[in-house]
């Protein structure tokens, strides 16, 4: 059995690519950042995580 692609796995260009093909287009810049931000919080379910509490403090301000 094949093991799962984690997304913190990826490189910044695979991880652009992927999003790419769901509609969403990145730059260079920022598909490097966000591959530094999953690696940042340790995973794919914490960059989740993350942006929903973010998502929360912003609501709450």
């Amino acid at each position: 059995m094949p093991s799962p692609i984690r997304v913190q796995d990826l490189n910044a260009t695979e991880i652009a690519e992927i999003l790419a093909a769901d509609g969403s287009q990145l730059t260079p810049d920022e598909a490097a950042a966000l591959q530094k931000f999953i690696e940042d919080i340790g995973g794919f379910e914490n960059a989740f995580a993350a942006v929903d509490m973010l998502g929360e403090l912003e609501h709450a301000a």
